[in-house]
C-alpha cells in the first residue's frame, strides 16, 4: 500500500509553517475569544486561508510580522463567525416574532394534513397485509420496534441474510406504494 503524498511547507510557505508551529497558540487564541465548539472549524479555515496566501498571493516575503499577519488573520475569521451567529439568532428571533413560539409536540394539523396522512397510513397498513404475515411482521419490528437484524433473525429462526432479503422485498414494495400516492 502506497502512502498518500503529504504536502510539506516549503520554506516559501512562510504563513504555512507559522501556523503549524503555532497550531495549539492559534487555537487557544481562538477558544479565549468565546468561540466555544466553533474554535477548531475556525482554525480549519485559518489554516486554509494560510495555505491560500502562501500559493496565490506570494506577498509573504513582503510582510514585515508574518506572525502578526496570521493572528490578524484569525481575529477576523472569529469577528466572522460572531457576525454569522449574530445573524442567525436575529434571524431565528425575527421567525419567532413572526409566527409566535411554537413548543415541541404543540403542533396541530390542519383538518386536511390530517385526512392525508390518515389515507396515507390506510394504505401503508393495506400494503403490509399484502406482503404477507411473516415479512409484515419483519418490517414492524426492525422499523417500528427498532430491533436488530441479528435479533429478528434469532427469534424467527432465519438467517440474518433472510432478514434483510425480507426487508430489500418490503423496501422495493413501499417505493412503489409511495410512487403511486405521489401521483
Amino acid at each position: 500500500m502506497t502512502r498518500p503524498d503529504i504536502t510539506l511547507p516549503t520554506p516559501n510557505d512562510r504563513l504555512e509553517t507559522l501556523f503549524l508551529e503555532n497550531y495549539r497558540a492559534l487555537l487557544g487564541f481562538i477558544r479565549s475569544r468565546g468561540t466555544g465548539e466553533a474554535a477548531e472549524d475556525i482554525v480549519q479555515e485559518l489554516w486554509l486561508k494560510a495555505r491560500w496566501t502562501d500559493a496565490r498571493v506570494q506577498t509573504t516575503p513582503l510582510l514585515d510580522d508574518p506572525r502578526a499577519f496570521l493572528y490578524r488573520m484569525a481575529i477576523n475569521l472569529v469577528a466572522d463567525h460572531y457576525r454569522t451567529r449574530l445573524r442567525r439568532q436575529r434571524r431565528d428571533g425575527l421567525w419567532v416574532e413572526c409566527t409566535g413560539p411554537v413548543a415541541i409536540g404543540s403542533f396541530e394539523a390542519s383538518a386536511e394534513t390530517t385526512l392525508i396522512v390518515r389515507e396515507q397510513l390506510s394504505a401503508v397498513e393495506g400494503w403490509l397485509t399484502t406482503m404477507g404475515a411473516r415479512a409484515s411482521a419483519i418490517f414492524k419490528r426492525y422499523r417500528i420496534e427498532g430491533a436488530s437484524h441479528a435479533e429478528i433473525a434469532r427469534e424467527r429462526g432465519i438467517t440474518v441474510s433472510g432478514v434483510e432479503k425480507h426487508l430489500c422485498r418490503c423496501y422495493r414494495a413501499l417505493e412503489h406504494l409511495r410512487c403511486d400516492l405521489a401521483v
